[in-house]
């Protein structure tokens, strides 16, 4: 078993993982509730 890498270095894979954060388009904010709860809203990024 590898590390799960497939070749490729950690900055690539760091790289890859910037390039899809920066096309997802909404992102769900969560917050606790006073209750305990958790109220979570969709924002724009």
């Amino acid at each position: 078993m590898g590390n799960g890498n497939n070749g490729n270095s950690r900055d690539d894979q760091i790289k890859k993982l910037s390039d899809l954060i920066k096309a997802v388009r909404i992102a769900m904010m969560t917050t606790i509730e006073p209750d305990g709860s958790l109220r979570a809203r969709p924002m724009a990024t």
